[in-house]
């Protein structure tokens, strides 16, 4: 048996003891047969869109002698799932958006329905913001939050777990309205989002690293627009002032108390 990533690694630690999951878009079926092996999850449903990596998928659940606990199913995000099949459901290695389109569609609502008691452990490769966005809009909790890296790439992996305090709510009636409403959100509060309030007020070191990185991207276009005296260059350049204020704001907020040594790692 193959041994999980350090990325894998990570979306099983937050996934703890399951009885059934579904794995959606299961790359091999590596995170069902590593975990069924180990006993951490009793039996899993491997989920490919795509006919070669489902065959190939369905070969190494074989190869492993696990077709009695882990079945392989073709279809597109959770439409091959039964309601009350799954206590937990793992998206991994998709963009934000291609999670949000899986996540909002009415099968998937009911799916996820409050009395089911599904959680969901997600790793967006991009704008994970979004699926933080998710989490509050469709009355979810973020168990866990956190970032790993891998071969020298950062992941960002969190879990959603249902709130106690409200039924979560159903998706696909406001789903386009509400990702337009994402988009349109101020720089602050985007970018609120993006880095997460767990791993801000936890001085996350890698959130301190990607506000950086996100800081020097930023520089460099304003560095760039000021070589251009056009109408649009300079609308853009102040949508990205915006942006530099709201980072810096939150560097202040939240690292300002660091030593200069933390906040140089």
């Amino acid at each position: 048996m193959k041994e999980l990533s350090t990325r894998l690694q990570m979306i099983a630690k937050q996934m703890g003891k399951v009885t059934c999951f579904a794995d959606i878009g299961s790359d091999h079926g590596l995170l069902p047969i590593a975990l069924v092996a180990s006993g951490q999850a009793d039996a899993a449903i491997a989920v490919e869109v795509v006919e070669g990596p489902y065959a190939v998928t369905r070969q190494a659940i074989m190869a492993a002698h696990m077709q009695d606990k882990i079945e392989a199913r073709l279809g597109d995000g959770v439409a091959p799932l039964q309601p009350d099949e799954v206590d937990q459901i793992v998206i991994a290695g998709m963009g934000a958006e291609t999670m949000w389109d899986i996540l909002t569609t009415a099968h998937a609502d009911t799916i996820l329905a409050s009395d089911r008691h599904v959680s969901l452990v997600l790793q967006p490769m991009a704008n994970g913001g979004l699926m933080r966005y998710y989490a509050e809009q469709a009355g979810y909790i973020l168990s866990e939050d956190q970032r790993v890296i891998d071969n020298q790439m950062r992941y960002e992996v969190m879990r959603l777990d249902l709130s106690q305090e409200v039924d979560r709510r159903n998706m696909q009636p406001n789903a386009n309205r509400l990702r337009e409403a994402y988009q349109k959100l101020a720089p602050h509060d985007q970018w609120m989002y993006t880095f997460g309030l767990q791993g801000l007020t936890m001085q996350c070191p890698h959130v301190l690293a990607q506000i950086k990185e996100e800081l020097k991207k930023l520089e460099w276009i304003i560095h760039s627009l000021k070589e251009s005296d056009t109408l649009r260059a300079k609308q853009r350049m102040e949508c990205m002032d915006m942006d530099r204020m709201a980072l810096n704001h939150l560097l202040m907020t939240y690292y300002s108390d660091l030593s200069p040594k933390a906040a140089r790692l």
